[in-house]
């Protein structure tokens, strides 16, 4: 029997003690046992690395200074001694196929180069406690879901289709492409997905083997100084335009209303938290991509008021 191709996971924790044990035996519990277990602590204060070590030779562990998810994916991938490398949000959960699943697609189709699967949202409330999400029925781990398969450039233009946690790609891809850009702090697995979409096939596996853990810590009411979800579109529009490589085009007016919907986004929620003048510098952005579009000029108009009466 030839021996199956070790995968790598790889797992940046910061200050996730809460979660980061459920989502590291979900890795270790997989029903394709070549793997190995990279936990990335991106300087932790809590008691996550005391955690992480209880594991003991089961999972190696590289230590860092807070430098953010990007610089800590890029750690694990370095040290990545995998065909494949898997990606798991360090709040994340896996079910137990999942893997397995994944490596038989993606060694019977050599062309498609990182795959990913359907996921559920794990709503977590830290008074209700975590209830176990009830499995969907999987019929064929293999079936694809063919409208997010493909030359997936023209969909990632307009959303961002893929979940981190649901990502297995081959070694060679992440040579080609690099690694995650640290000066996203946030949304730099977005940007990776645009930059991965120009050199190989993407596929989406239809069955649900993933789960994004929802949770207080993941809900931050601080829009932040940056539209990172905006620049990661931006910047992929301004070094490759429209189209994929394979020649599919995005529909532009499509593309320019995600642009827009980026800073409606951010602006409301700076209006959220009362800061008007931030807010309107959004919308101005939002309208220039979607003039004719009432709505945003109406919250102008309201983030200008709020901004001189307070």
């Amino acid at each position: 029997m030839m021996c199956k191709p070790l995968v790598t996971v790889i797992i940046p924790v910061f200050n996730c003690e809460k979660y980061i044990r459920d989502s590291v035996d979900s890795a270790l519990n997989q029903t394709y046992s070549n793997i190995e277990v990279i936990a990335v602590d991106d300087g932790s204060s809590d008691g996550s690395h005391h955690i992480l070590q209880t594991y003991g030779d089961r999972i190696s562990i590289i230590s860092q200074k807070n430098l953010g998810a990007a610089v800590a994916r890029n750690a694990g991938i370095a040290a990545s001694t995998g065909k494949y490398v898997a990606f798991l949000d360090s709040d994340d959960f896996w079910f137990p196929e999942k893997i397995e699943a994944q490596v038989k697609y993606l060694e019977d189709h050599p062309e498609v180069k990182m795959v990913f699967c359907g996921w559920l949202e794990w709503p977590y409330s830290r008074n209700k406690g975590s209830p176990q999400p009830r499995r969907v029925a999987q019929y064929d781990l293999q079936a694809i879901q063919q409208e997010l398969s493909g030359d997936l450039y023209k969909e990632l233009l307009l959303e961002c289709v893929v979940h981190t946690s649901t990502v297995v790609m081959n070694i060679e891809l992440t040579h080609d492409i690099g690694g995650f850009d640290p000066e996203f702090r946030k949304g730099q697995d977005y940007d990776y997905w645009l930059r991965a979409s120009r050199k190989t096939l993407i596929h989406k596996l239809s069955a649900t083997l993933s789960l994004y853990r929802i949770h207080e810590e993941s809900i931050t009411s601080n829009p932040g100084s940056i539209n990172y979800e905006y620049f990661a579109v931006k910047n992929a529009l301004d070094k490759w335009g429209l189209s994929g490589f394979t020649g599919q085009k995005a529909n532009r007016r499509e593309v320019y209303k995600h642009l827009s919907n980026t800073w409606l986004n951010f602006g409301s929620a700076f209006l959220e938290i009362g800061q008007a003048k931030h807010a309107k510098s959004a919308f101005i952005k939002a309208i220039q991509y979607r003039p004719t579009h009432l709505r945003l000029w109406a919250l102008l108009g309201f983030s200008f008021y709020k901004s001189i009466i307070p």
